[in-house]
């Protein structure tokens, strides 16, 4: 497993290589959730009555976070961002945040599809 030792002294150069290293390995991470298989619950997503809990799901082989809500028959992906102001005095979006939860768009998925997997 590849590695940054952040913890130093003398002033890190934290550049944009560094955080691309970062980037890297959250799409390397994000391959487990294939071992699980498409539309798999990894955990949470508890059914009380007509609610859902949130919990962790795996869709198209994105590990991604379910936030929980009332039951509904189809399943999104939306993505919010986070836009920060930059030393040069603009605001630029820097991070994304993807979610899964209840809701209607062009691209959905039936909750029906979605299956708790056994500890492997």
């Amino acid at each position: 497993m590849n590695r940054t030792n952040f913890v130093q002294t003398g002033g890190i150069p934290v550049k944009a290589e560094r955080l691309q290293e970062l980037q890297e390995a959250y799409s390397i991470f994000n391959n487990l959730g294939y071992l699980a298989g498409n539309f798999a619950i990894l955990t949470g997503c508890e059914v009380v009555g007509t609610n859902v809990s949130d919990g962790v799901v795996v869709i198209n082989g994105e590990v991604i976070l379910f936030v929980g809500g009332t039951l509904a028959q189809d399943v999104i992906i939306f993505e919010t961002s986070i836009s920060k102001e930059f030393k040069d005095g603009t605001s630029k979006p820097l991070h994304f945040i993807r979610c899964a939860s209840f809701g209607t768009s062009e691209d959905m998925f039936s909750w029906n599809d979605f299956k708790r997997v056994d500890p492997i």
